[in-house]
């Protein structure tokens, strides 16, 4: 570890004690709660071939500071920590990296300094001394843009709705280092997109207009006949991908929800493995898009937009 990433990782850990936001424990009354977290990205250290020169590249890094009132000291520490995953997903669904964060904990029990490690990205072209200052300076605009957008959206998405959990998901299948878990996250996303595409159907139209958005017309009328009928996964799925463009063909849909039922239920082979890992940038942009398609619908999109465009990580219709 370089000097310049253990004075840098130090001036972070002392923000954070500083922060006047935080109170010891002898200062807090019983179920008050305090996160205050930062953002720590790494600076990098780059050698150059003649010379022994060396160039340090730093980034902007970005607070986050939450209180919570919780009489049950076990529910407390819950709701603190999950709200700091969800920091960390939003922070990955937006900027598309999964940011190790320095955070604290306190409350009139405890008060705990912690690191939630996050993955190491490289943009390639900062090696080179031709393309450097070009990739340094646009990841650090995007850096900016995403930190504000997503002080943005934490505050105007509701906890606990389905945008929340989509959202939530999305970051978690960046920031998760397992392959199966990032496609299961990602898998679940989009099913939360589409049931919240199908609740919207039956809203404006009512329940048999919206099946024939889904079903073939057979199967509409079993319903009119007030006989039972079966909505698939791959059924709900269909329609939202169909809105957005999406080339994914319903037997590709099948096979992919063949994948997660036989990961969830059973086991994979080395052939789906690697079928997991192929699948995942288009599944992954797919998402993308049904994200921008919710987000615009749902009125909650404009705060956003400047950043999800700047950022080029956002679906961008036409």
């Amino acid at each position: 570890m370089t000097n310049e990433y253990t004075l840098e990782l130090q001036k972070e850990l002392e923000l954070l004690q500083h922060d006047p936001n935080l109170k010891t424990p002898d200062e807090m009354v019983k179920g008050e709660g305090i996160l205050i977290t930062r953002t720590f990205f790494g600076p990098m250290t780059i050698g150059e071939r003649s010379g022994g020169k060396y160039t340090v590249i730093k980034f902007p890094q970005h607070g986050f500071r939450r209180t919570f009132s919780e009489p049950d000291l076990g529910d407390l520490m819950f709701k603190i920590i999950e709200e700091l995953k969800r920091i960390r997903n939003y922070l990955a669904f937006v900027s598309g990296h999964s940011f190790t964060m320095n955070y604290i904990m306190a409350s009139s029990h405890f008060m705990m300094p912690q690191t939630m490690e996050g993955k190491s990205y490289l943009n390639p072209n900062m090696v080179f001394p031709e393309h450097r200052r070009e990739a340094e300076n646009k990841l650090r605009n995007s850096l900016r843009l995403s930190y504000s957008t997503v002080d943005s959206l934490l505050n105007k998405v509701t906890v606990g709705s389905e945008i929340d959990r989509f959202i939530s998901l999305m970051g978690f299948s960046l920031a998760s280092y397992e392959n199966e878990h990032s496609f299961l996250s990602l898998w679940k996303a989009i099913e939360t997109a589409a049931d919240i595409q199908f609740k919207e159907a039956i809203n404006e139209g009512g329940d048999v207009e919206a099946f024939r958005k889904y079903l073939p017309e057979a199967k509409v009328k079993r319903l009119t006949e007030g006989k039972s009928i079966m909505l698939s996964s791959v059924d709900k799925l269909s329609v939202p991908l169909k809105k957005i463009g999406s080339d994914f063909s319903n037997n590709e849909l099948k096979h992919l929800q063949e994948l997660r039922n036989n990961l969830v239920h059973s086991s994979i082979n080395s052939k789906e493995s690697r079928e997991i890992i192929q699948y995942y940038p288009k599944l992954y942009a797919v998402a993308q898009r049904l994200g921008y398609y919710l987000m615009e619908r749902g009125k909650i999109l404009k705060d956003a937009e400047k950043t999800l465009r700047a950022c080029d990580i956002m679906y961008k219709p036409g």
